[in-house]
């Protein structure tokens, strides 16, 4: 795409700005961003948030080594962690409330919001679950493992569900974002 996705502009901002206001807004107790190495440029824009910043140095680690420095750092009490990816900027942050508030009511329940039945992002965990990543296992494979555990969540927020891969899926982002400011 010819940057990272966490930079790419949406509107007026960066596409990590988006993530993140929604989840300051959104009821989220402590927010880590975990940014891959090469990252300063994302972080500069972040310098003034309250939020913690971690960095993965692996180059071309998969996710899952992110969650685990992040679930690190997690403060003791933390008992779940939403799972957000910088490629889903247009989650809204009364969505991270319904999400937040169906953790508080089945702790031991991974959250899963849906749009029209299709499974979206982000996805709450409970941080005992989230252990079994020091063992190997990816997100999708937990998730597989526990099927009794999983709730999924009905949302009215297509956010959840569009993502930025392609070049494809950002201009579709960017129209989304339009719509729905200009009330379309």
């Amino acid at each position: 795409m010819g940057q990272p996705k966490a930079l790419l502009p949406l509107q007026d901002k960066p596409a990590i700005l988006h993530c993140l206001t929604s989840l300051l807004h959104g009821s989220v107790s402590e927010i880590i961003v975990v940014l891959g190495g090469g990252s300063e440029p994302a972080a500069a824009h972040l310098k003034d948030m309250s939020i913690k910043i971690l960095y993965n140095t692996l180059p071309h680690s998969e996710m899952v080594k992110s969650v685990r420095i992040g679930l690190q750092a997690m403060a003791v009490p933390c008992k779940a962690a939403l799972i957000c990816l910088v490629d889903h900027p247009l989650v809204q942050a009364e969505t991270i409330k319904q999400i937040v508030a169906a953790g508080l009511e089945q702790p031991d329940k991974i959250i899963i919001p849906t749009f029209q039945e299709r499974r979206g992002h982000p996805t709450l965990f409970p941080k005992t679950l989230l252990t079994e990543t020091y063992q190997g296992r990816h997100l999708q494979e937990i998730i597989q493992r526990h099927p009794d555990k999983v709730v999924l969540l009905p949302v009215s927020d297509e956010g959840v569900v569009l993502e930025m891969d392609t070049p494809e899926d950002y201009q579709l982002l960017c129209q989304r974002l339009q719509e729905r400011t200009h009330g379309h």
